[in-house]
């Protein structure tokens, strides 16, 4: 049962009749929302079993409740023959053997097979506070489960299953039996072939039985006197019982599902009943346990209603039955196991999306701060390298222009130990001397051009050319300010003869 119901529908099924009642609870207070009753064609339920599921079917759906049968759930009541409902008294046990003990008792009644049963029982209130007395309940199995089966497959969420008797007396128990006082209560129930009674004193159930009609008494004109037989032998048992202390009785009739019945077989009653001590009345709108607002005169099914009560956690008969078929409670268990793993595994993947998500973001962010990082990084070694390059460079042209003047002297092929020459060159240039070219003139002849600081610094590298020994004479061929550097340096162009 789930706590958190709000809107609940009872459905109650006849042999002739179906009927559906949906209730709300709002602020505290149970609230009739709508109900209707539709006919059973002839054989949908035959002998006290639904036969013709796909009759039963067209008939819920003539209520155009189908959409809401689908997500509110719904209590049903159920005619199951054969169906076993007995006060048991039980010996001194403790609560373990309970079960066992009114198992044995229901295996006793012949009017049930011994397997395929479904059994349930609650404990009653009794004047002795050391008896133990149950209400059980039992019925076959198998048309329950076909019918609760069907329904489940078409969208209808079947939460409970109990017999009428209890979903009436949960219908009317605060107004009816709990405002009685003193009075003995016997509720008539006139539903389908059966006549079912039931006897409260002082709130508590007494008294519980189900008879089955021989013919169509409730069509008969004599069904008056064969009801009044019935409550009569009731009541005198309970005169004999109770002696000097007997109690006045107040009686409710009630027929399903024609209420119309309830007021003609209480005053057929009433002319049978000659006790001054005994009320009659018929049931009505006004004794449910419900708000009705202006629905007095709506048919109103009371069983389809104290079912969907029971839905809403309101039960202050403590009288409770479910039948539903432990087949259908494991399908159920089993379907909400999966839902559960379903639910926790989209969760987790829902988890797993945010976390990725998550992660990407700061992959992101890290990325774009290594990202800045390595600008900043990359903008200052670029300036580096600037600098450095610059510097490359200023060698590089160095070099290429030693090697043009290496590539002229070669070209010429007139000396071919320009190594050697190359190396006395070096090792007699002063460092107020720059040498710009070195070229062959001839086979024993070249010719060097280049920059000196002064005058002096050229006649001094002339006379250091002229004693070396691989030159046989130095001669001074040109020699001025330079052009391009002006007063600054002072180019010169020198031609030796190469010693043979």
């Amino acid at each position: 049962m789930n706590m958190k119901d709000k809107k609940v529908f009872g459905i109650d099924v006849c042999t002739n009749s179906v009927s559906f009642v949906q209730l709300e609870k709002l602020g505290g207070k149970i609230k009739f929302m709508r109900g209707a009753t539709a006919p059973l064609a002839q054989g949908i339920v035959r002998e006290g079993v639904v036969q013709d599921v796909a009759g039963l079917l067209g008939a819920i759906k003539s209520f155009n409740i189908t959409g809401a049968l689908g997500h509110i759930n719904s209590a049903l009541t159920i005619c199951a023959e054969p169906v076993l409902l007995q006060i048991f008294n039980l010996p001194d046990c403790s609560p373990g053997d309970v079960k066992r003990i009114v198992q044995d008792e229901v295996r006793q009644y012949a009017v049930l097979p011994l397997k395929n049963i479904e059994m349930d029982y609650c404990g009653l209130k009794s004047a002795d506070s050391q008896a133990k007395r149950v209400l059980v309940g039992a019925a076959q199995s198998e048309h329950l489960n076909i019918t609760v089966r069907a329904l489940e497959k078409h969208h209808i969420n079947v939460k409970t299953l109990e017999p009428a008797v209890t979903a009436f007396i949960r219908s009317c128990f605060d107004k009816v039996i709990r405002p009685a006082g003193g009075k003995n209560v016997m509720l008539l129930l006139v539903r389908d072939e059966n006549l079912t009674l039931c006897i409260f004193k002082k709130q508590r159930l007494e008294f519980l039985r189900t008879k089955k009609f021989e013919s169509d008494i409730i069509s008969s004109a004599q069904r008056g006197i064969w009801l009044g037989r019935d409550v009569e032998s009731v009541i005198q048992f309970y005169e004999l019982e109770e002696g000097a202390n007997a109690q006045p009785w107040r009686i409710i009739v009630s027929a399903f599902p024609d209420a119309q019945n309830n007021s003609q077989i209480a005053d057929e009653l009433k002319q049978t009943t000659a006790r001054q001590n005994v009320e009659i009345l018929a049931f009505d709108n006004s004794m449910l346990d419900i708000e009705i607002g202006q629905n007095s005169q709506t048919r109103i099914s009371a069983v389809a209603a104290g079912a969907a009560i029971k839905l809403l956690n309101e039960n202050s008969t403590g009288i409770s039955l479910d039948l539903m078929p432990k087949e259908i409670i494991s399908i159920k268990k089993a379907r909400k196991e999966m839902l559960v793993i379903v639910n926790a595994a989209a969760c987790l993947l829902l988890l797993l999306f945010v976390y990725i998500a998550f992660v990407s973001r700061q992959s992101t962010v890290v990325s774009h701060k290594i990202y800045s990082q390595k600008q900043k990084h990359t903008e200052t070694n670029m300036q580096q390298m600037i600098e450095v390059r610059k510097d490359i460079d200023g060698r590089l042209d160095a070099v290429k222009n030693n090697l043009s003047i290496v590539n002229k002297a070669v070209e010429n092929k007139s000396y071919h130990n320009w190594a050697k020459l190359l190396s006395e060159l070096a090792r007699n240039v002063p460092q107020t001397i720059l040498m710009q070219s070195l070229e062959g003139k001839g086979e024993n002849i070249i010719e060097i051009e280049g920059l000196a600081t002064n005058y002096d610094a050229v006649n001094s590298f002339m006379s250091s050319l002229s004693q070396n020994k691989m030159f046989d004479e130095a001669t001074l061929a040109d020699a001025g300010q330079d052009a391009k550097y002006g007063s600054k340096f002072v180019g010169y162009k020198i031609i030796c003869s190469l010693a043979k």
